[in-house]
């Protein structure tokens, strides 16, 4: 009985090539876009598995009236675990800024270090390789490095106990070297320092409960009660805020750390630059129901066909019936069938998949790699699946035939199939337009985030972090770099425009009212800032070097800080922070620096008395070029550099593309998206081209009676066309309401977005309404030309 149903198996799809390679190819492509999709997605979920104490490792989460974020200050580790028993051990985490590394002759900036507390290593699983992670961050001077840095400095000899010289201020000592952190990390580091190390540089910040410039990781004992643990947490921490400080705040959660990477909605995750890897949540949500559809696609292609083609197996239907066999074995043998073609489709998606991954790995900046043992699971899931989607309803369908029927041919397709195989056409069409108009209002988003007026200059800028000597002879270092024409103005920064040094709420202002607190970022400028930057004024004036006082006692503030202070009339009334006390000299506009997603941030500026103590851990020089001879000019900023800083490696880069950077993430996805659109798509065509070719076929006599009574070719390809552009039709009635509704969810997290403009969803129909009767023609061109003798010589 096997061998017989195979044989006709094969029988059938060597007799029906054209509807076999279409189903195996649409079934192909769609398992290929599903595998990929779901190993994306099963990547993103897999992050941070690997820690042995995962389950355990809780990140402190702070809700503020400034959102969600991962900052809390220093103190409050220490103090919880002390207090509640619940806390086995913590660890905290400050991100470095670049720091410059030189062993002999290799000279190198590092961006991408850490200070952690020693149980660092005993609570999070980085392997060493060599060194002792109980002592390797007992002292001060010691650092941790990893096998690529190990390498890059020492090359193949070994680095435990040799000495690194770091920033030209002090000698560190590698004692240990950990595995390169894995891709499927969200913490990502270069280079790890002890926390006695900011507490001897920076003790003021550390042992300040209102610097919240440090993210904590707890590990708690695995059968405590979680929620009462953060409720104990919040206890304390309200115990030990600053009263003005709790009108801001409002509590610390417990985020389990098999959630840290897939929590977007955390911001500002370290203000001077993210050392986590993070995604939305939601993009792993759409992507999976995309996988879902786009087989969903093959599979109704598969299904239409199988109920288009039903006609030619009534006989042998309706024999077996006569010959004893029953609708369960005429259904295992279709199911058979069906799965055997799906078997052939999976063998040929996974040696597609084996071509396109590194394509789709560089396309979503992943280093996926295809492992069919351990796929197993998913290659069967996926078999059985498709074969239960585009089979179960064909299976029963045949094997319902009345045997009587079938031998006199009286079998003919139902109103009740004819009106199936058009719903599942239509659901098609309407995942197609949905996809494009998605793919759209994506590149829409993307393309007004370009070019919206952000009320700052980011062509034509260069900016050079400050290492080595650069803080101590900046003004020597301006003087010359203002020697040459082509550069326009120079001025600094203690941080990158992009990112945040200090959030604040400890100012005091003019008419302020009691318990009145506003989260505001301070920030030190040198002069010319805003010139460099093309920032305009609303009121007062800029800093300047023909007011003395300006250099001690002046501040410019945003437009939105002066909206959430509610200062009326604010130029020359007095303004103070913990440090600093003076009046408002000017009011610049919002400038939008983040990324669009937020609106701009409270903002006060003040001169940099001292770049050296300022700016010299995390600042920037800023230089803005005319924007000819770049080349030239870039070489002769570089030559001054080596002239003054020799010791430290001249690296720049220039504003707008760091600030493109803070979309990578968007582009990415609106690459793959727009990938699956143009697939799916393709999918789609694929079943109409079939279901046109089987049209054509059936009507053939019709066609060839209607030409002999004078019908017009285009009268007839009319008549074949007229059903597809209907499904068209009805498709983008559904399909529209649906887009709008899940685009509209999408932008809602931008603070900044673009219009959803009615001609895109009428552009979505019209390109896949071109795209189906492009599809369709051919075959109706076809049928309509043909000799209509070829149809009636038998009647």
């Amino acid at each position: 009985m096997f061998s017989n149903n195979l044989k006709i198996a094969l029988r059938n799809l060597l007799k029906n090539k054209t509807f076999s390679f279409i189903n195996v190819f649409g079934l192909s492509i769609g398992i290929v876009c599903t595998i990929l999709i779901l190993l994306w997605v099963q990547d993103e979920l897999n992050f941070d598995q690997f820690h042995k104490n995962g389950s355990q490792i809780y990140r402190i989460v702070q809700d503020d009236k400034d959102g969600r974020n991962s900052r809390t200050p220093a103190m409050l580790a220490p103090e919880v675990t002390a207090k509640i028993p619940e806390i086995s051990s913590f660890t905290r985490i400050f991100k470095l800024p670049g720091l410059v590394f030189k062993q002999e002759t290799n000279i190198f900036t590092e961006d991408n270090g850490i200070v952690v507390d020693p149980q660092f290593f005993s609570i999070f699983n980085f392997p060493f390789l060599e060194g002792n992670p109980a002592t390797a961050l007992s002292a001060p001077s010691n650092v941790i490095i990893t096998e690529t840095l190990a390498k890059k400095y020492f090359g193949n000899s070994d680095p435990i106990n040799k000495t690194i010289n770091i920033d030209g201020k002090s000698a560190s000592v590698v004692t240990g070297v950990i595995k390169d952190i894995p891709m499927n990390s969200h913490l990502k580091f270069d280079f790890v320092m002890p926390f006695c190390l900011l507490e001897a540089i920076m003790a003021s910040d550390v042992n300040n409960w209102c610097a919240f410039n440090y993210t904590t990781y707890l590990q708690i004992a695995p059968k405590a009660n979680i929620a009462a643990t953060n409720e104990k947490i919040n206890l304390i921490a309200k115990d030990k805020l600053p009263i003005e400080l709790l009108s801001f705040w409002n509590k610390f959660e417990l985020q389990p750390l098999a959630q840290c990477h897939l929590s977007a909605d955390i911001s500002n995750h370290h203000f001077l630059g993210d050392f986590t890897v993070v995604e939305d949540r939601n993009i792993v949500y759409i992507f999976s129901c995309i996988a879902f559809f786009i087989l969903l696609l093959a599979c109704i292609n598969f299904m239409n066909l199988s109920i288009a083609q039903s006609g030619g197996r009534t006989r042998e239907i309706g024999l077996k019936k006569v010959m004893g066999s029953s609708k369960g074995q005429l259904r295992l043998q279709f199911m058979g069938e069906f799965f055997l073609v799906n078997m052939i489709a999976l063998l040929v998606a996974i040696n597609v998949v084996n071509l396109l991954l590194p394509w789709f790995n560089q396309i979503s900046g992943k280093t996926l790699v295809v492992n069919h043992a351990e796929n197993t699971f998913l290659y069967l899931t996926i078999l059985l699946v498709t074969t239960l989607l585009d089979g179960f309803y064909p299976a029963f369908s045949l094997s319902s035939f009345s045997p009587i029927k079938t031998l006199k041919s009286q079998v003919h397709g139902s109103l009740k199939t004819s009106n199936l195989r058009s719903s599942l056409v239509i659901f098609q069409f309407a995942i197609s337009i949905i996809l494009i108009t998605g793919t759209f209002i994506f590149y829409k988003q993307l393309q007004y985030i370009q070019d919206k007026k952000l009320g700052f200059q980011k062509e034509n800028i260069v900016h050079v972090p400050i290492t080595g000597n650069s803080a101590s002879r900046y003004k020597t270092m301006k003087e010359e770099l203002l020697k040459n024409p082509d550069v326009l103005a120079v001025s600094a920064k203690d941080c990158l425009p992009t990112t945040t040094l200090r959030n604040l709420v400890d100012f005091y202002w003019d008419d302020k009212k009691p318990g009145q607190q506003v989260m505001m970022e301070l920030t030190g400028v040198d002069y010319q800032y805003f010139e460099v930057l093309n920032i305009s004024l609303s009121a007062g004036r800029s800093f300047s070097e023909t007011f003395p006082g300006d250099a001690s006692n002046a501040f410019i503030l945003n437009e939105e800080a002066v909206r959430q202070t509610a200062l009326k009339s604010p130029i020359g009334k007095k303004f103070a922070t913990w440090n600093k006390s003076g009046t408002i000299v000017g009011i610049i506009k919002n400038t939008n620096f983040k990324s669009l997603h937020e609106k701009p941030n409270p903002q006060v500026f003040h001169i940099m008395q001292n770049i050296q103590a300022e700016a010299g851990l995390t600042g920037i020089i800023l230089i803005k070029l005319n924007g000819t001879k770049q080349t030239e000019t870039l070489s002769f900023i570089e030559k001054t550099w080596k002239r003054l800083n020799a010791d430290a490696p001249f690296e720049f880069h220039f504003l707008d593309q760091t600030y493109d950077h803070l979309y990578s993430s968007e582009r990415k996805i609106n690459l793959i998206f727009g990938y699956f659109s143009i697939l799916s798509i393709l999918i789609a065509c694929l079943g109409l081209f079939g279901l046109a070719l089987y049209s054509a076929d059936q009507r053939r006599k019709e066609i060839g009676i209607r030409k002999v009574n004078g019908a017009k070719i285009s009268e007839v390809m009319t008549m074949l066309n007229k059903d597809f552009a209907k499904w068209v039709a009805i498709a983008f009635v559904i399909a529209t309401p649906l887009a709008w509704f899940a685009m509209n969810k999408w932008l809602e997290s931008f603070a900044y977005k673009t219009e959803l403009s009615w001609w895109i969803f009428v552009l979505a129909g019209l390109l896949v309404l071109g795209i189906a009767l492009l599809t369709v023609s051919f075959q109706s061109w076809k049928a309509a030309t043909r000799n209509p003798v070829e149809a009636l010589r038998y009647e």
